[in-house]
């Protein structure tokens, strides 16, 4: 336990900005990798806003969490590929419309999944393809993975002058 609070916080410490507020959904039909995801972005310093079983669930959270509460938007989604009623690909792919068609910053969106190929993975992260994932991370994800690319990609998102908006 106290080793697991020294590396999150050497994680942390290295990105200050983690430390601003950041607000996040969990896709996963699994609810053991729910509640890790959850504690890995806890110790982030980002804000689980809900979670989602299916990729049905994450379009109606993330659609209605966007709406409701403009000033409280959801920055990432991490999302897992194998789900029931809807997949990650498709739930992504309509994450993705809504945004477009809103008008909205689209979210940081991390696709978390195992047993995957390559080619599946650059269908997932072609910048010209349907879902534009921002990052593919293969289960078992650690906690340095899920930093390693939330702050790449804050960084690439955000200037000193923009960060107060995460």
């Amino acid at each position: 336990e106290e080793s697991e609070f020294f590396m999150s916080r050497q994680i942390s410490d290295k990105a200050p900005f983690l430390q601003k507020k950041i607000n996040a959904l969990i896709v996963d039909d699994d609810q053991i990798c729910r509640q890790i995801l959850a504690n890995f972005l806890h110790k982030l310093h980002c804000e689980v806003l809900d979670v989602a079983a299916n990729g049905q669930e994450a379009i109606d959270k993330y659609m209605s969490q966007t709406f409701r509460k403009q000033n409280n938007p959801i920055h990432i989604v991490t999302m897992d590929l194998t789900m029931p009623i809807m997949d990650g690909k498709k739930s992504a792919e309509k994450i993705r419309e809504y945004e477009a068609a809103e008008g909205l910053e689209p979210c940081i969106l991390i696709i978390i999944s195992g047993n995957c190929g390559d080619s599946e993975i650059e269908e997932c992260t072609n910048p010209k393809g349907k879902i534009r994932a921002n990052a593919f991370l293969k289960k078992p994800a650690s906690i340095e993975d899920l930093s390693r690319v939330i702050t790449l990609h804050l960084k690439r998102n955000s200037s000193p002058d923009t960060l107060s908006t995460f």
